[in-house]
């Protein structure tokens, strides 16, 4: 699983190293793919092992996308994903129109969650965690209903 918040930059490429933790997990988990599935989405960039890209897919193509509300799910979920390599360096290239659409230029929050990466702007990572914090105990009874009873 992916864990910890990381500060990194991006360099003058577009090019951004995950921490090398991150890549340790890759490596022990996915074995020694060096690749990876970026999803923009409207705050930020989610980065995923091949895999579990192909695990989300795969539940999303059970998705009734006959309703338009899912279908624009779909859209906004699936429109700009790219596969990149980690180069020999561990750093992957964010594609401009990621980058561009974000306002990412150099500074980057990078944050593990479970199964994936994030990378946000400083300010939108501000931005959200100031949404969850203000939301956590809705949120939080939200997540107890979904996991049912204990046992």
């Amino acid at each position: 699983m992916f864990r910890g918040n990381f500060e990194h930059s991006i360099n003058s490429q577009g090019r951004v190293s995950l921490p090398s933790r991150f890549r340790q997990v890759l490596e022990e988990n996915f074995g020694n793919s060096n690749k990876v599935v970026l999803m923009g989405l409207p705050d930020r960039i989610e980065v995923y092992p091949e895999a579990a890209y192909r695990d989300k897919e795969m539940a999303d193509l059970k998705l009734p996308d006959d309703d338009p509300r899912v279908l624009q799910y779909l859209a906004v979920q699936h429109f700009n994903v790219f596969e990149a390599e980690i180069d020999g360096q561990g750093r992957i290239l964010l594609p401009p129109q990621l980058r561009n659409g974000l306002g990412l230029d150099k500074d980057v929050v990078i944050i593990g969650l479970m199964n994936r990466i994030l990378i946000f702007s400083p300010d939108q990572w501000k931005s959200f965690m100031e949404e969850a914090g203000s939301r956590h105990a809705e949120n939080s009874l939200l997540v107890s209903r979904m996991r049912g009873p204990k046992a």
